[in-house]
């Protein structure tokens, strides 16, 4: 069978390709700007990708196809909210920021502010089946959906607000909760042609949304048991995150850390989780080489020194961690300069 391209459909709500109304225009120009229409090298004719413009705020994507190689896109920032559910394929995220790889059924909760375009997304690298949906919220819209009965995860991507910088990227990573599964099918397999296929995949995504903001709610509620230790907690989480910022240098004992901030130790790898959608080891390497990158950028040490200087005992360990991380080795950083 030769391979063909799918290409992605945007589907508005009279259920055709028409005109979008006036009120749906702003954030689907947002939307349009946050990347390339999508389009796939398939060898299966069958697969699907299209584009709901559900309401003002909020754009639905689904994908279902059969790809014959891989498909890499830049990602630019454009304040959007997005939930991502995927049930089969794989996605990587990577830039100066950081490397993201999802390989097994979750949820990634994602906003890339305005002038973060330092993304780089990568489709189908590890499996030939992308089935995937997403949900793209303007914050402004979502805020006024959820009112005052917010899940405090959502405060953060609401604002805006990354830790370490407004030009990073804010994630969180979830396992797919039980009532998603079901309603994510029904999405991918949507039986209906022309309005009825768009009015169907409009309450399937409302649907899906108010699911995943009780599920954040319920995580909240167990987090806060009991209540009036859960903010403790997470301020000495950020105060270990800042403790392994400064001393990235030498290796951490997470025992001797985590008594340093006031908590366990379980709990303090949990927290990190939570909050970084990383481990205490994974945030320390990345902050060792965004310290080495500075030191490459700013300095004339060599490359040997600036590895002994951020924690790493050998030159050729350093060379392949950074290069891993950035996608180039270090003395390229020093030759462009």
């Amino acid at each position: 069978m030769h391979n063909t391209h799918v290409y992605e459909r945007f589907v508005v709500p009279d259920g055709t390709l028409s005109r979008l109304p006036d009120r749906f225009e702003p954030f689907h120009a947002r939307y349009d700007a946050y990347r390339p229409r999508l389009r796939f090298l398939t060898r299966d004719s069958s697969g699907c990708c299209e584009s709901f413009a559900v309401d003002s705020g909020l754009v639905m994507l689904v994908m279902d196809v059969g790809l014959a190689g891989t498909t890499e896109l830049r990602l630019r920032g454009q304040d959007i909210v997005e939930f991502h559910y995927r049930l089969s394929g794989s996605l990587e995220l990577r830039g100066g920021w950081g490397h993201l790889q999802i390989q097994k059924p979750t949820m990634l909760l994602w906003r890339q502010p305005s002038g973060c375009d330092d993304v780089n997304e990568v489709i189908g690298r590890a499996t030939p089946r992308e089935t995937s949906i997403s949900l793209y919220c303007d914050p402004q819209w979502l805020a006024d959906q959820v009112g005052a009965r917010c899940p405090a995860v959502l405060h953060d991507f609401l604002a805006g607000a990354a830790l370490g910088g407004d030009q990073l990227p804010l994630y969180r990573l979830y396992g797919l909760f039980s009532q998603a599964t079901d309603l994510l099918d029904d999405i991918v397999r949507n039986p209906f042609e022309g309005q009825l296929r768009y009015l169907y995949a409009k309450s399937k995504a409302m649907e899906l949304l108010c699911w995943t903001l009780r599920m954040l709610a319920s995580r909240d509620a167990a987090a806060n048991l009991p209540g009036r230790h859960a903010e403790r907690d997470r301020r000495s989480v950020l105060m270990a995150y800042e403790i392994l910022r400064a001393e990235h240098a030498g290796t951490p004992d997470i025992t001797r850390l985590a008594r340093r901030v006031g908590i366990n130790a379980n709990k303090l790898r949990a927290g990190f989780k939570q909050e970084f959608g990383a481990t205490v080891s994974q945030c320390l390497r990345k902050s060792r080489l965004e310290c080495a990158r500075r030191l490459l950028q700013n300095s004339d040490l060599p490359v040997g020194e600036i590895a002994q200087a951020v924690g790493y005992k050998h030159h050729s360990t350093f060379t392949a961690a950074f290069t891993e991380y950035f996608g180039m080795a270090p003395k390229r950083v020093t030759s462009s300069l």
